[in-house]
């Protein structure tokens, strides 16, 4: 079946990408509960969220990836140099293998046929 042709209008600049392994599902459980308050009040909204992501390079989907959205890349690193964030931050360090990157100029819409 082929998809119908799709628009989505973003209203963000930045994107933060994070790929990660959860080694520690208590652990990272705990960060989730803690991050998601603090990423709205960043103005942050999680646009993805896939627990069976291809790590290409290795050829498993044993992996998480996460992309959060942010309205600004001011926005997005204010979130990840917070205080709040650098102490919860460790929780996730303890319980994940993670590479993360920030994202900015994303394009005001993007469509799919």
């Amino acid at each position: 079946m082929k998809p119908v042709a799709t628009l989505w209008r973003l209203n963000v600049t930045s994107l933060v990408v994070a790929h990660f392994k959860v080694i520690d599902r208590e652990g990272y459980e705990r960060y989730v509960g803690e991050a998601i308050p603090l990423i709205a009040s960043y103005r942050g909204k999680t646009i993805v969220a896939d627990d069976a992501a291809l790590d290409v390079a290795r050829e498993t989907a044993d992996t998480r990836a996460i992309v959060i959205a942010f309205p600004s890349r001011q926005e997005a690193v204010g979130w990840l140099s917070s205080p709040e964030y650098q102490e919860i931050g460790k929780i996730r360090e303890l319980a994940t293998t993670t590479y993360s990157v920030v994202v900015a100029d994303v394009f005001d819409s993007v469509a799919i046929e």
